[in-house]
Protein backbone atom coordinates (compact mmCIF):
# COMPACT_ATOMS: atom_id res chain seq x y z
CA UNK A 1 0.00 0.00 0.00
CA UNK A 2 1.26 3.50 -0.79
CA UNK A 3 2.51 5.67 2.08
CA UNK A 4 0.69 8.98 2.61
CA UNK A 5 3.27 11.78 2.92
CA UNK A 6 1.02 14.86 2.99
CA UNK A 7 -2.27 16.32 1.82
CA UNK A 8 -3.89 19.67 1.18
CA UNK A 9 -6.81 21.26 -0.65
CA UNK A 10 -6.54 23.81 -3.41
CA UNK A 11 -7.26 27.41 -2.41
CA UNK A 12 -9.90 29.77 -3.86
CA UNK A 13 -7.60 30.41 -6.85
CA UNK A 14 -7.05 26.69 -7.49
CA UNK A 15 -3.46 26.79 -6.20
CA UNK A 16 -1.96 24.08 -4.01
CA UNK A 17 1.34 23.15 -2.43
CA UNK A 18 2.03 19.94 -0.53
CA UNK A 19 5.20 18.35 0.79
CA UNK A 20 6.11 15.47 3.04
CA UNK A 21 8.69 12.86 3.90
CA UNK A 22 8.97 9.11 4.28
CA UNK A 23 11.64 6.65 5.41
CA UNK A 24 12.73 4.07 2.81
CA UNK A 25 15.98 2.19 2.13
CA UNK A 26 15.66 2.92 -1.59
CA UNK A 27 14.71 6.20 -3.26
CA UNK A 28 11.07 7.08 -2.67
CA UNK A 29 8.73 7.28 -5.67
CA UNK A 30 6.59 10.35 -4.94
CA UNK A 31 3.31 11.00 -6.69
CA UNK A 32 0.29 13.19 -6.15
CA UNK A 33 -3.27 11.99 -6.44
CA UNK A 34 -5.82 14.67 -7.29
CA UNK A 35 -9.42 13.84 -6.33
CA UNK A 36 -12.02 15.98 -8.10
CA UNK A 37 -15.55 16.22 -9.52
CA UNK A 38 -14.86 18.37 -12.60
CA UNK A 39 -17.21 17.41 -15.45
CA UNK A 40 -18.43 14.19 -13.84
CA UNK A 41 -22.07 15.24 -13.72
CA UNK A 42 -24.14 13.57 -11.01
CA UNK A 43 -21.83 10.59 -10.52
CA UNK A 44 -21.34 9.76 -6.81
CA UNK A 45 -17.65 8.94 -7.27
CA UNK A 46 -14.76 11.37 -7.55
CA UNK A 47 -12.25 11.18 -10.39
CA UNK A 48 -8.62 10.48 -9.45
CA UNK A 49 -5.63 11.71 -11.45
CA UNK A 50 -2.13 10.51 -10.54
CA UNK A 51 1.02 12.46 -11.41
CA UNK A 52 4.46 10.98 -10.69
CA UNK A 53 7.10 13.40 -9.35
CA UNK A 54 10.54 13.11 -11.07
CA UNK A 55 13.38 11.59 -9.01
CA UNK A 56 15.35 14.83 -9.32
CA UNK A 57 12.92 16.41 -6.84
CA UNK A 58 13.55 13.84 -4.08
CA UNK A 59 15.95 15.08 -1.39
CA UNK A 60 17.38 13.52 1.77
CA UNK A 61 15.92 14.82 5.02
CA UNK A 62 12.44 15.66 6.21
CA UNK A 63 12.14 19.02 4.39
CA UNK A 64 12.37 19.12 0.56
CA UNK A 65 15.09 21.39 -0.84
CA UNK A 66 13.43 21.46 -4.29
CA UNK A 67 9.72 21.78 -5.07
CA UNK A 68 8.32 20.31 -8.30
CA UNK A 69 6.15 22.81 -10.18
CA UNK A 70 3.31 20.86 -11.80
CA UNK A 71 2.06 24.00 -13.55
CA UNK A 72 -1.63 24.50 -14.28
CA UNK A 73 -3.61 21.29 -14.63
CA UNK A 74 -6.95 21.45 -16.45
CA UNK A 75 -9.17 18.86 -14.78
CA UNK A 76 -11.91 18.90 -17.46
CA UNK A 77 -10.01 16.52 -19.76
CA UNK A 78 -9.64 12.76 -19.57
CA UNK A 79 -6.32 11.44 -18.28
CA UNK A 80 -4.56 8.17 -19.00
CA UNK A 81 -4.97 5.85 -16.02
CA UNK A 82 -7.69 8.02 -14.43
CA UNK A 83 -9.90 6.08 -12.04
CA UNK A 84 -13.20 6.81 -10.29
CA UNK A 85 -13.19 6.45 -6.48
CA UNK A 86 -15.80 6.34 -3.79
CA UNK A 87 -15.10 8.99 -1.11
CA UNK A 88 -14.55 6.41 1.66
CA UNK A 89 -11.78 4.72 -0.36
CA UNK A 90 -9.24 7.49 0.30
CA UNK A 91 -6.76 6.08 2.79
CA UNK A 92 -3.10 5.04 3.26
CA UNK A 93 -0.60 4.01 5.92
CA UNK A 94 2.80 5.45 6.78
CA UNK A 95 6.28 3.99 6.19
CA UNK A 96 8.34 2.46 8.97
CA UNK A 97 12.08 2.14 8.17
CA UNK A 98 14.95 3.48 6.05
CA UNK A 99 16.49 6.89 5.41
CA UNK A 100 14.20 9.89 5.54
CA UNK A 101 13.57 11.50 2.15
CA UNK A 102 11.20 14.24 1.12
CA UNK A 103 9.41 15.69 -1.89
CA UNK A 104 7.12 18.63 -2.57
CA UNK A 105 4.94 19.80 -5.41
CA UNK A 106 2.97 22.93 -6.23
CA UNK A 107 0.61 23.85 -9.02
CA UNK A 108 -2.78 25.22 -9.94
CA UNK A 109 -6.00 23.38 -10.78
CA UNK A 110 -8.69 24.56 -13.15
CA UNK A 111 -12.03 23.19 -14.29
CA UNK A 112 -13.21 24.46 -17.66
CA UNK A 113 -10.73 27.33 -17.39
CA UNK A 114 -11.88 28.49 -13.94
CA UNK A 115 -10.01 27.93 -10.64
CA UNK A 116 -10.89 24.54 -9.12
CA UNK A 117 -11.52 25.32 -5.43
CA UNK A 118 -11.19 22.88 -2.51
CA UNK A 119 -9.82 20.02 -4.62
CA UNK A 120 -8.09 17.37 -2.48
CA UNK A 121 -4.42 16.75 -3.37
CA UNK A 122 -2.48 13.97 -1.61
CA UNK A 123 1.26 13.27 -1.83
CA UNK A 124 2.24 9.60 -1.63
CA UNK A 125 5.30 7.40 -1.87
CA UNK A 126 4.25 4.90 -4.55
CA UNK A 127 5.13 1.47 -3.13
CA UNK A 128 4.74 -0.46 -6.38
CA UNK A 129 8.48 0.00 -7.05
CA UNK A 130 11.59 -1.69 -5.65
CA UNK A 131 11.05 -0.69 -2.02
CA UNK A 132 10.90 -4.27 -0.70
CA UNK A 133 13.31 -4.99 2.16
CA UNK A 134 14.08 -8.54 3.30
CA UNK A 135 15.43 -9.01 6.83
CA UNK A 136 17.12 -12.28 7.84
Amino acid sequence: MDDLMGETKSDSNGRFEVSGSNAEFTTIDPKINIYHDCNDGWKPCQRRITIMIPDGFVTDGSIPRKIYDAGTIELAGKFSGETPLLPHALCAVGGLVGRTQSAGVRGALTCNGKPAKSVLVKLYDDDRGKDVVCLD
